[in-house]
């Protein structure tokens, strides 16, 4: 389903950053909220796997003809595992996402 405005995509580390992502979403005016899907948390919690994850929904949603005009990842830095592996990363696939 197309959207009128952006199509944006919100990848929470865990709860708490996805009742933030809840939380600015409602503050937002109804027309520009249909187009945020916020998604639920998994057990893939260190920024890498985020950006893995990023990937794929992105690229499921190309496939489906209604691409992400925007990814958001929403983490802290509590889970420094992995993390210059993900700016790394990020940095090779900045336009792609």
């Amino acid at each position: 389903m197309k959207h009128a405005g952006k199509h944006i995509l919100i990848i929470p580390e865990g709860w708490t950053e996805y009742n933030y992502a809840q939380s600015l979403k409602i503050t937002l005016p109804r027309d520009k909220q249909r187009g945020i899907q916020i998604d639920k948390p998994t057990t893939d919690t260190s920024a890498l796997q985020l950006l893995n994850r990023a990937e794929t929904l992105r690229l499921q949603a190309k496939k489906q003809k209604n691409p992400y005009d925007d990814v958001w990842l929403f983490f802290d830095y509590d889970n420094r595992q992995r993390f210059e592996a993900f700016i790394t990363r990020w940095k090779q696939n900045l336009t792609q996402l």
